[in-house]
């Protein structure tokens, strides 16, 4: 049930999990602002205690005074999670069902570009933050089927029983009003959604108001009325927990935490933190590196009383000066101009982010970043592949059950609240292979197979296509023998 009296909020019990999250989200999101705030000990305007090693990161040292911003972010952490994500979801994943009634409603729930764009984004919140929620929606003013979207695990209270997700409750913060935080929590169970307003404050849940007190949950009052209960038909729970990696290793003695997942950027913050010293020391060598000259104190600009005077360092033409001849012909002006050590500090961020990579589980070669060169030839581009499809595995290990459960859940969902075809048969999630071959290095390989005549026409069409099915195999061969002027009884089987 939902909390029925004021409470500290989120719970204490979570502040472990809140606390990485927030540091991982701040490398995810890469605002040096935010990475500044976090890192000094200020995180949504409260005071965390750095004690020890965070106090000592480069984002946590204080910006001397009268000293221009001059710590560079270089997007190491989300441009792994983007990667991550693009492994998992780059090519959308196929829903297959027995019933063919059943297939058409699942790819109108699941099946659109709509799903594949809310799986996309939920792989890179599921790499940065260690887990990804998946929750079903009934909003019949909005859609004509069940639907769902991804949730923020820094947003949710989840139990669990046995490693598995029995109930969770979500909240989203929907306005502030003065003093006063207005939080909507939608709470899953099997089978009844919960929705409850509450106003309170930054720390605190409050107490309970009611849904059309706030324009982001009014439209909820008609489906819910006055108990906030939407009985769901269904015993399955409508949302589910995939963690990135296991085990929590943070969190593994934990009760009630080590059942979330691990980031990729678990144990990597401090290199991340290294590679943005390292640029941000590169970015200081070119500004100091600009050609400047030493002046006199009578060349130097007056500003206010008691401001000093000052040289504009970036000027190149100066007016000719009225000063009396001294007699000595050489240059009033020095010279001063320092070497940018570029060399030194490519190399340094280059074997950075390949240690970043590694603690993430990721290949160069995935990762596609111009300063980790890949060499070309198609076995070497699949041994250094090897290690992202590893991860990949190991990830989809997590995906294929849970969204197969998920997607049923849906189907029923869809059945009793939008008069959807009640599932029948097995529904499979099928993940497109990652590893392709070079094509180039397959059609040599079948042209040598050809010519030595050690291979037949169906042989050659499967070393082009691993990836196809029977099907597909014969209907090609079909092709490439009527090409080739002889005739065809089936052309989706062997020729006569």
């Amino acid at each position: 049930m939902l909390p029925v009296k004021d409470q500290v909020w989120p719970p204490r019990e979570l502040k472990p999990v809140m606390m990485q999250a927030a540091v991982h989200d701040a490398w995810w999101e890469g605002d040096a602002n935010r990475l500044a705030a976090v890192y000094a000990g200020t995180t949504d305007g409260q005071r965390r205690n750095l004690r020890g090693r965070v106090a000592s990161f480069f984002w946590g040292k204080e910006q001397p005074a009268r000293e221009a911003r001059t710590r560079i972010h270089v997007p190491v952490a989300s441009d792994i999670s983007e990667a991550a994500s693009r492994l998992l979801f780059g090519e959308a994943p196929t829903w297959a069902a027995d019933d063919q009634r059943t297939q058409d409603r699942l790819d109108l729930i699941i099946g659109s570009e709509h799903a594949n764009g809310i799986l996309l984004g939920a792989g890179e919140m599921q790499s940065a933050l260690g887990g990804v929620y998946l929750r079903a929606l009934i909003d019949k003013t909005a859609f004509d089927h069940a639907t769902f979207t991804s949730h923020d695990v820094d947003q949710a209270v989840p139990e669990w029983r046995h490693g598995k997700l029995t109930a969770v409750t979500f909240w989203t913060v929907t306005r502030h009003e003065g003093q006063h935080v207005y939080r909507h929590l939608e709470r899953h169970e099997p089978g009844v959604i919960l929705h409850g307003l509450y106003r309170g404050t930054a720390s605190n849940l409050g107490t309970r108001v009611r849904l059309v007190e706030d324009p982001a949950t009014e439209h909820l009052a008609l489906e819910v009325g006055t108990s906030g209960e939407i009985p769901t038909g269904i015993d399955q729970l409508t949302a589910t927990y995939v963690p990135n990696k296991t085990p929590n290793r943070r969190f593994r003695t934990t009760p009630g935490l080590a059942d979330h997942g691990r980031s990729d950027f678990y144990a990597a913050e401090g290199i991340f933190d290294a590679i943005d010293e390292t640029y941000s020391s590169w970015m200081r060598d070119v500004r100091i590196g600009k050609g400047r000259i030493i002046v006199p104190q009578m060349y130097l600009e007056g500003t206010h009383p008691g401001d000093g005077v000052t040289f504009d360092e970036d000027r190149e033409v100066f007016q000719g000066l009225e000063m009396l001849a001294t007699g000595n012909e050489d240059s009033p002006f020095t010279s001063s101009q320092f070497e940018i050590r570029v060399q030194e500090h490519q190399e340094t961020i280059r074997e950075l982010t390949r240690a970043a990579l590694r603690a993430a589980g990721l290949s160069p070669a995935t990762f596609g970043d111009d300063a980790v060169p890949v060499n070309t030839t198609a076995t070497e581009i699949k041994a250094r592949k090897e290690t992202s499809e590893g991860t990949r595995e190991i990830k989809l290990g997590h995906w294929r059950p849970r969204l197969t459960e998920f997607a049923r859940a849906l189907l029923d969902l869809d059945r009793v609240h939008y008069g959807g075809a009640a599932p029948a048969g097995e529904v499979n999630v099928l993940f497109a292979r990652e590893a392709q071959a070079d094509p180039e290095a397959l059609a040599r390989t079948a042209g040598l197979l050809s010519t030595a005549q050690a291979a037949s026409t169906e042989t050659l069409v499967r070393t082009v296509n691993p990836g196809w099915d029977d099907e597909q195999v014969m209907a090609e061969v079909a092709l490439i023998r009527a090409d080739q002027g002889r005739d065809v009884a089936d052309p989706t089987g062997w020729p006569l």
